[in-house]
């Protein structure tokens, strides 16, 4: 058992959320003991009153006062703003446990001297404890104590009782590590689901920040697509205007350079002046045509952003 308690040690402190699972504890233990708190004050009253004026046994009712003070104590800090002082609430739980222990064995020792045995009232309370106690080192820190109560318990029965009385003494004590075993277990269960939970939110904030940014990118995307759509709009215009507005410029210098060359020597010198000037003039027009074609098409080529 010490091994696995070493084993489980290690593990919860070098993970990353365990300070996170313990700063949380005083809310699981207030959430959990809404429901057990008023019905286990109202029992041990009862148990009080009883002492008092049924079994008259005053002895009892001393073993009755820590459970029914911590009680309240917890009672308080559930409904008042006091629920927030973390450490507070998990030392209040914590001897609240330790009251529920020095209850049951007090009435395993105590008992037999007033004809009444507490072997089961010891059980029910030593399971109770089980159900209240949260976080490692408080787990540790009350079945430490609690192992010291059973030592005692087992040392006094073996000078005090009857063999029959002190081998039920002995099956109460294993009942306690049966407990103390499954307390341990519960705790690392208890943690698991934490982290497990955690884990899962973790994802969760990954996985929508991941879509945003996927959305983000197909926003850009779009808009990119919608760009891409009119360039290429742009460019069936500007190769339309190409083959519509240059070819027929281009017709008309080659037609009157061939003329010119065939006939070159029956045309007069001002003829021949006459015919390069209107040359020059049509692909002076077209260059200058063309020039601004150009200037248009990397305007729209520019207005791309990645």
């Amino acid at each position: 058992m010490i091994m696995n308690l070493e084993i489980f040690r290690d593990h919860i402190h070098k993970d990353k959320f365990y300070f996170e699972y313990v700063k949380e504890l005083h809310v699981s233990i207030l959430k959990h003991n809404k429901l057990l708190l008023p019905f286990m004050l109202l029992v041990f009253i009862y148990y009080l009153i009883g002492d008092f004026f049924i079994w008259k046994i005053f002895a009892f009712s001393f073993l009755r006062y820590p459970g029914i003070i911590t009680c309240v104590l917890l009672l308080i800090f559930t409904y008042s703003g006091l629920r927030e002082k973390r450490y507070l609430v998990i030392v209040v739980n914590n001897f609240h446990c330790l009251s529920l222990l020095f209850m049951g064995f007090g009435l395993v020792l105590i008992g037999p001297q007033y004809n009444f045995k507490g072997i089961i009232s010891c059980i029910l309370l030593i399971v109770a404890s089980h159900f209240f106690i949260r976080g490692y080192w408080s787990t540790l820190l009350l079945y430490a104590i609690g192992s010291v109560m059973g030592l005692v318990t087992i040392v006094y029965s073996y000078m005090h009782f009857t063999t029959y009385d002190h081998a039920e003494v002995v099956g109460l004590i294993t009942v306690f590590v049966g407990i103390v075993i499954l307390s341990f277990n519960n705790e690392k269960i208890r943690y698991n689901e934490f982290y497990l939970k955690r884990n899962l939110m973790q994802e969760k904030d990954k996985t929508q920040s991941q879509n945003i940014q996927l959305q983000s990118i197909n926003k850009r995307l779009d808009v990119t697509l919608k760009q891409l759509e009119e360039v290429d709009k742009s460019k069936n215009k500007f190769f339309s205007v190409i083959a519509h507005d240059l070819r027929s410029p281009f017709s008309s210098v080659v037609s009157l350079t061939e003329e010119l060359n065939v006939n070159f020597k029956e045309y007069s010198l001002p003829e021949i002046e006459s015919r390069v000037r209107i040359i020059e003039e049509s692909t002076k027009s077209t260059l200058d045509f063309l020039n601004n074609l150009l200037f248009w098409a990397s305007s729209q080529l520019n207005l791309i952003t990645c």
